[in-house]
């Protein structure tokens, strides 16, 4: 459960998010802002396995991100955390607890009273009250230091740009737009007893497009290529979307050594790699077997997955957006999967 109910993403007229206006935003609700270098595409995407878990998600998302591996799944985190109602200071505890460098920012210190109009969290609230105000009480003697001010989008937009921030931010579900968030004009809206409070990471920002990039745990999709190869051979992928001129080989490759066939998909620069032809653990060499592109295989295979296969051009926002943040390779999932074991 969230401290604050406010949201980003402003939908206009007709539904549709608008453009961003990031130096006039301000972000009111809360957000965990985490120091460290990243990459975006190396932002996992973990599904969350119930209504509540959310934000145990987004925790689950960071550590994967920082390498911390203390951590197999959802329910770990669950069993620290000892609460299935969620508010954001008790995912500050959680980072906390792993050593995660973050800032935590928000408008109310405490639990906010006024959730208690919402039909969502009503009946959970009053119980919440006095563990919530109990952690912010401890926090500062816990190592945890909590900035009561709002923060703008413009910068959310600076530290993402950076290359060394992602955020944990909370939003109105019924606000979001996927895949990507604008941020038009953030308003407060803990006044509207429609709003549900949902955690999302951002973790890129589309300075042309103007947009947020970000990882929604309430979203079932998959992205990159080895997880979407993962899902495809798992079952769980409904939808395959491929860019249109997606530059990738399948490459089927045999250990001189052990006889073992592996497969690889190598882009241009991963083929002139000659590391990627050789068996790190026997140094046997991989001999070409078979040697297709990517596109060609999907299109002759895609329906032993019982999927369908659907292109996209890199000429519109979403589509330049997925092919340049995402390498032009994901699918829509029938149900959650975890690729993390794999």
């Amino acid at each position: 459960m969230p401290n604050r109910a406010l949201w980003i993403g402003h939908a206009g007229d007709n539904g549709q998010s608008q453009g961003l206006g990031a130096e006039q935003s301000t972000y009111r609700a809360d957000a965990l802002l985490l120091t460290t270098l990243i990459r975006v595409d190396k932002v996992p995407h973990v599904q969350q396995a119930f209504t509540w878990d959310y934000g145990l998600a987004c925790v689950l998302m960071v550590l994967r991100t920082l390498g911390i591996d203390c951590c197999d799944d959802i329910a770990d985190l669950e069993r620290l955390c000892r609460t299935t109602s969620i508010w954001t200071v008790d995912l500050a505890y959680l980072l906390n607890k792993f050593s995660v460098n973050f800032s935590f920012c928000t408008v109310t210190l405490g639990a906010n009273p006024q959730y208690s109009a919402g039909s969502f969290y009503r009946e959970q609230l009053q119980e919440d009250i006095d563990r919530v105000d109990e952690l912010f009480g401890k926090a500062l003697d816990a190592g945890i230091s909590i900035q009561c001010r709002s923060i703008t989008a413009y910068d959310i937009a600076f530290l993402l740009l950076s290359g060394h921030c992602i955020a944990i931010a909370l939003v109105d579900k019924s606000k979001l737009n996927l895949p990507c968030m604008s941020d038009h004009d953030v308003q407060q809206h803990n006044d509207e007893p429609d709003y549900m409070g949902h955690y999302v990471i951002i973790c890129g920002y589309d300075v042309d497009d103007c947009e947020f990039e970000i990882r929604d745990p309430a979203r079932k999709y998959v992205l990159g290529i080895q997880d979407t190869i993962t899902t495809l051979e798992m079952g769980a992928v409904e939808i395959l979307i491929v860019w249109e001129n997606l530059d990738v080989r399948r490459y089927e490759l045999k250990n001189s050594v052990t006889g073992e066939t592996v497969v690889k998909y190598l882009n241009p620069a991963q083929e002139v790699d000659q590391s990627n032809f050789t068996d790190e653990a026997t140094f046997g060499d991989l001999e070409v077997i078979d040697n297709t592109q990517l596109l060609e295989w999907f299109v002759e295979n895609y329906h032993q997955f019982d999927c369908t296969l659907e292109f996209v051009t890199n000429k519109s926002q979403e589509g330049s957006q997925f092919c340049r943040g995402f390498g032009g390779i994901g699918g829509i999932l029938r149900y959650p999967a975890d690729v993390s074991a794999y």
